[in-house]
C-alpha cells in the first residue's frame, strides 16, 4: 500500500475511533458533558474579564439584560473538528513526537477559535435572531473547518521543514 493510501486509511480508522468514542454513552456523559460545560465556563469568564455581563448555568450562557441564552451543546463544542484534525495528524507519515505536537497545536487552534465562536454567538443572538442563525449554522461551521485546515497545513509545513533539516544534516 502506498503512503497516501495508507495515510487515508489510517485517517478513516482514527476518525472512526474518535467519533465512536464520543458517541458512547459513558464518554458522552462523563467527558463530552464536562467538556461543553468547561467551554461555557471559559467563555463566560472571558466575557466577564472584558466587561460583559453573563450568567453561566452549566453549559448555558445567559445575558441578564434580556435573558437571551446560548447553550453550548455537543455539536457546538469544536469536538468534531478536533477529532478530524487529530485523526489527520496521526495519519500523516511522521514521528510520534510530531504527531503529538500536531495534535496538540491543531486542537488548541480549533478550540481557541471555538471560544470566539461561542462568545460571538452570545452577543450576536442578543441583537438579531436572523444573524445568530446565519452565524451559527453557516459562518462559524465553515470558519472552524478552515481554521482546522490552516492549522493542519501549517503543521505539515513545520514537519517537512524539521524533517528536511534533519535529513540535510545527516
Amino acid at each position: 500500500m502506498n503512503s497516501a493510501r495508507r495515510s487515508f486509511v489510517l485517517f478513516l480508522v482514527y476518525a472512526a475511533i474518535g467519533f465512536g468514542l464520543v458517541v458512547t454513552p459513558y464518554v458522552d456523559r462523563e467527558f463530552v458533558g464536562a467538556f461543553v460545560q468547561l467551554i461555557a465556563a471559559i467563555s463566560g469568564g472571558l466575557i466577564d474579564l472584558f466587561g460583559g455581563s453573563v450568567v453561566v448555568m452549566g453549559a448555558a450562557l445567559q445575558a441578564p439584560a434580556n435573558n437571551f441564552a446560548v447553550l453550548v451543546d455537543n455539536g457546538c463544542s469544536g469536538l468534531e473538528a478536533t477529532i478530524l484534525v487529530i485523526a489527520a495528524t496521526l495519519a500523516f507519515p511522521t514521528s510520534w513526537k510530531f504527531h503529538l505536537i500536531g495534535a496538540a497545536i491543531c486542537s488548541l487552534a480549533i478550540l481557541g477559535v471555538n471560544l470566539l465562536r461561542v462568545i460571538s454567538l452570545f452577543y450576536i443572538g442578543q441583537y438579531s435572531r436572523e444573524w445568530f442563525d446565519w452565524a451559527h449554522l453557516y459562518a462559524w461551521d465553515v470558519l472552524i473547518m478552515i481554521d482546522g485546515l490552516v492549522a493542519y497545513a501549517l503543521w505539515i509545513r513545520f514537519v517537512r521543514a524539521r524533517e528536511g533539516g534533519a535529513d540535510a544534516r545527516a
